[in-house]
């Protein structure tokens, strides 16, 4: 490339320590020119501060900013983004490590194809210790796809979210509502990122995302709602969520989705199919219900035997 495009790479962080020097490493060890790397330390009380303020003092491509207080992930996710100034952006886990080679990739991919807006790999599950254990099954490539089928792709394939942390077009996140203070924020920004635009997923296992949280086998469904929603939240957790259940919570979430779909561009008929499909998704995925969604479910089941006729 004559003249390459700024890349923006956002590193939210609190009490990473043990990992923050080596994802520092990670992304200063891009092939890709051309990037700034935007630290937001969310009130860090381990040594992350130190570590952050020494990396930004020794390069360059590293700027570092630190909130007063835990504001919670939501809010840090959104703070790293405004301090971007890139063509495109990357939010980056502050534990986690990438191939040299993405970057470069993935900015290829975008500026050959103006119609896909988000990019991202193919990704390996790594531990604590760095040892590799599974390539995630997250193939949600939506490249020629009308924005219904784009949607739809995506809300029954999603499980990992790992699309969350490719590279996206800046302006494109700009026109979103970003992270919002709800469970399953990331779900509900790539909900308006999927209708939005396409996503490309690089066939390479480019991404390592380090598992280092307690095994599921080891905690109750309440320990991981409890850790979850302070990490969400950080110091502004509210009490209205933490007596919420689980399906409770997914209830917010689909009623938020439910509410970008009919904020959307789809026409009247693709924005209630989109609705009915998104109803009963939840049912069957997160045991999210209410009265009248089995009517929908053997609506839908009727509706497709017709169009299988039909055809």
């Amino acid at each position: 490339m004559s003249k390459t495009p700024l890349v923006s790479i956002g590193v939210p962080v609190y009490n990473e320590e043990r990992y923050i020097d080596l994802t520092i490493d990670s992304l200063l060890s891009q092939n890709y020119p051309n990037l700034e790397i935007i630290i937001s330390d969310n009130a860090s009380t381990d040594s992350t501060s130190e570590i952050c303020q020494a990396r930004s003092k020794s390069d360059s491509r590293v700027r570092y900013f630190r909130s007063e207080q835990n504001e919670g992930a939501v809010n840090n996710f959104n703070t790293a983004f405004r301090w971007a100034t890139g063509k495109y952006f990357m939010w980056a886990g502050a534990h986690d490590l990438w191939d040299p080679t993405f970057i470069s990739k993935a900015v290829t991919l975008l500026e050959a194809e103006p119609t896909v807006i988000l990019v991202y790999p193919q990704t390996m599950v790594i531990d604590s210790e760095g040892v590799q254990s599974t390539t995630v099954p997250d193939e949600i490539d939506t490249r020629h796809l009308l924005p219904l089928q784009r949607y739809l792709k995506f809300i029954w394939r999603v499980h990992w979210c790992n699309m969350i942390h490719g590279l996206i077009r800046s302006d494109v996140i700009r026109e979103t509502k970003m992270f919002r203070h709800i469970w399953g924020s990331d779900i509900l920004l790539l909900t308006e990122l999927s209708l939005a635009g396409e996503f490309a997923q690089i066939p390479e296992t480019l991404f390592y995302r380090r598992e280092n949280r307690p095994p599921v086998e080891q905690t109750t469904v309440d320990d991981r709602k409890d850790r979850y929603l302070k990490t969400l939240e950080g110091s502004r957790s509210t009490e209205q969520h933490s007596q919420m259940s689980t399906a409770e919570l997914f209830g917010e979430l689909r009623a938020a989705i439910l509410q970008v779909l009919k904020n959307s561009n789809l026409a009247y008929q693709q924005m209630i199919r989109a609705q009915i499909e998104t109803t009963i998704c939840f049912r069957i995925h997160y045991g999210v219900s209410f009265p009248g969604d089995l009517l929908l479910m053997n609506w839908m089941r009727v509706s497709n035997k017709f169009k299988r006729i039909s055809s």
